[in-house]
Parts: structure tokens; C-alpha cells; sequence
């Protein structure tokens, strides 16, 4: 007689162990997570806590014990205040306007010149603040003028140093902006150079350096731009609600465009900008 056994059924003991772990995984993962939502999220931290460029100006002076003195007078600067500068990735220098800035100038021409004591000075207090100084080009054609650039990974200062001559007195110019300011400038630049050539290389000049007038939701950009050879010229572009538009040359760099007045007799394509009642009297007053 043929012995037929019949198949036992397969221990449930492994897959009940398999079940268990997972439900025990499953069932850490959500207390881990109830423990986070219920658990005060700590915020970011800032690499430089009150370290902003108003609260380095407002410290310097007093900081600066040469400046800080009774042979100088500081006031807070009220127009703009440019930062000529060249970050690590660019070769060209733009203009980086200051978020904030202050101006110490000698009481009068018998002040001794104290650059040297005044830049030590500012030497000290950037190191202080966690800064590393930073080489940088000197800018075409300023004569006269010294400058001390320092950076850390947020913010840019610079010390300008106007030395005293004899027909001038001696001043002082501390400022500074973020670095966020520094890429926003040269994304803005890059694009205006593409709107003027658009197969100009941003690397064609040493200096593309601009500066701003803005009137409601208009504003006007006049652009150097500086060659390692050929003339200096100045480019003019405009914005109008955030979108910038190529104008014209002001100056190509030649004596023949000034006029007997020193002011550049208006091209063919200022002319008709200026007259363009998109603009309104925003760049009639500019050129007047």
C-alpha cells in the first residue's frame, strides 16, 4: 500500500519575527518623529551675529581712536557710496554700492597727515571682526586715493583714504556691504554687457563699473567700461519696472565729444531716448 504522507503546514514563527520587527521599526519611526514635532526646532545661526554692514559702520569711528579724535569730524554718509571691488571669480572691477558708510574729514588743512596710524587702526578692527584683508586692483585714472579692502564670507568693507594735499584736506571714508550685494552687482553687469555687445566678453575690460539714478520705478545706469587698451567710454542703459534696455554711448572716449561746455553732444540714439515718453523728463532731467 503506497504511504501517502500529507504536507504539514509551514511554521508561521518567521514570518510572525519579520512582522514584529517591522512593526517595531514603523512604530520607532513614528515616536521619533512625534518626539521631533513636539521636540522646539532651534533656528540657523548667522556665521556673523550683529555683524551687519550698519553695525560695522557705526562701530568703526569709535574703534578708531586717530579718527575718533577731536582733530576730525564724522557724520554718516546721506548720498551713495560706491565699493570698487573684484570678487575671486570676476577679472573686471564693478561698483558695489554700500548698504552703509561713514566720512571722518580733518578739521582743517594744519592737521598733520595720520593716514598711516588711521589705516593701522583699521587693520586692527577688521581683524577683530573676524576679517581677512583682500588684495585688490587699483582703479584707472584716481590719483590721490588709497584704499584698504577687507571680507568674510558675508560682508565686504573698505577703507578710502583721501590723503591731504595743499589745496585739499584729508578724509576718510568707511564702508560696507554684504556679499550677496557683490553677486547681485555683477549678475546686473553682466547682463548690461550682453544688452550693449552681446558677443562682448565681461573679461574684454578691467572695469565695468556703474553708477545709479533711480526715480520711482525708473533708473538710469551709466556704465565706464575700461579696456587694458583702447579709450575709456561710458555706456548708458535704463530700467524701467526691472527690465534694463541698452540706450546709448555717452562717451566714446574722444575730446571731440565734448562740447565747449565739457558736456558730450548727445548721439542720435540719446536724442530720440530722450524724447521717448516712456522715460518721461527722468533722463531729460538726467542730461540737463
Amino acid at each position: 500500500m503506497e504511504n501517502t504522507s500529507i504536507p504539514q503546514p509551514r511554521s508561521r514563527r518567521p514570518l510572525i519575527i519579520v512582522v514584529s520587527i517591522v512593526a517595531l521599526i514603523l512604530f520607532a519611526g513614528g515616536t521619533t518623529l512625534a518626539l521631533k514635532a513636539l521636540m522646539p526646532q532651534t533656528k540657523p545661526v548667522a556665521t556673523t551675529p550683529g555683524q551687519t554692514p550698519a553695525m560695522l559702520v557705526s562701530e568703526f569711528t569709535k574703534n578708531n581712536s586717530t579718527l575718533s579724535s577731536s582733530s576730525y569730524t564724522t557724520a554718516k554718509d546721506t548720498n551713495q557710496t560706491y565699493l570698487p571691488y573684484t570678487d575671486s571669480a570676476h577679472s573686471y572691477l564693478v561698483n558695489i554700492l554700500a548698504d552703509s558708510s561713514v566720512t571722518s574729514y580733518a578739521q582743517n588743512a594744519k592737521t598733520p597727515d595720520q593716514s598711516t596710524a588711521i589705516k593701522d587702526q583699521t587693520k586692527a578692527y577688521m581683524t577683530t571682526k573676524g576679517f581677512a584683508p583682500v588684495s585688490q586692483p587699483t582703479q584707472s585714472g584716481v590719483k590721490g586715493i588709497e584704499r584698504l579692502t577687507f571680507a568674510n564670507a558675508d560682508t565686504i568693507c573698505q577703507l578710502k583714504a583721501l590723503l591731504p594735499t595743499a589745496d585739499s584736506i584729508a578724509s576718510y571714508t568707511f564702508a560696507c556691504a554684504t556679499q550677496q550685494s557683490v553677486a547681485k552687482e555683477y549678475t546686473t553687469v553682466d547682463q548690461l554687457l550682453h544688452l550693449y555687445k552681446p558677443s562682448l566678453a565681461a573679461g574684454s575690460y578691467t572695469e565695468a563699473l556703474r553708477v545709479n539714478t533711480t526715480e520711482g520705478n525708473k533708473t538710469a545706469s551709466i556704465m565706464t567700461l575700461t579696456a587694458e587698451k583702447g579709450p575709456q567710454t561710458q555706456q548708458l542703459f535704463v530700467s524701467v519696472d526691472g527690465t534694463w534696455k541698452y540706450i546709448a554711448a555717452i562717451s566714446n572716449g574722444n575730446e571731440a565729444d565734448a562740447n565747449s561746455n565739457g558736456k558730450y553732444t548727445p548721439s542720435d540714439a540719446l536724442t530720440a531716448a530722450l524724447k521717448d515718453p516712456t522715460y518721461g523728463e527722468f533722463l531729460t532731467k538726467l542730461f540737463s
